[in-house]
């Protein structure tokens, strides 16, 4: 099986860029790649000791493993909220761009719809692709 790695993001409101020369061009997609441990280690450290705590308690990741959506859905909303929280947000902002490979300011530029769904197919590859507990073979 084949696992997506990088799925494109059409955006429904595309941003406009100034390239070097000065002409400006549309975003009309974003592309973000899979997360490196460089860039869970800036999320923990913008999320902070209890958001993972709470993440790991209960067997919190294997029921997200298992298929618990609502659980999945839970930990994404609080890790939002969160991250809304001024002095995280230009750290956020930097994440995403780094995972899109762009500035930051095209992110402070997206819809917040557009937003919504770049952070769902970012926490697709958190939720997607966390390991089962069973060997290669089985």
């Amino acid at each position: 099986m084949t696992k997506e790695t990088s799925p494109d993001v059409p955006l429904t409101f595309p941003v406009p860029v100034a390239n070097d020369d000065g002409i400006v061009e549309e975003i009309d997609r974003l592309r973000p790649q899979r997360p490196r441990v460089r860039h869970m280690k800036k999320l923990a450290a913008l999320l902070g000791p209890e958001f993972v705590e709470a993440l790991m308690a209960d067997d919190g990741l294997s029921k997200i493993r298992d298929g618990g959506t609502a659980v999945a859905g839970d930990a994404i909303a609080r890790a939002i909220g969160m991250l809304t929280d001024p002095d995280r947000l230009d750290g956020f902002t930097e994440l995403l761009a780094d995972l899109c490979k762009v500035k930051p300011a095209v992110i402070d530029d997206l819809d917040p719809v557009d937003l919504w769904h770049l952070g769902e197919k970012i926490a697709g590859f958190f939720t997607a692709n966390l390991p089962t507990g069973r060997s290669p073979s089985a």
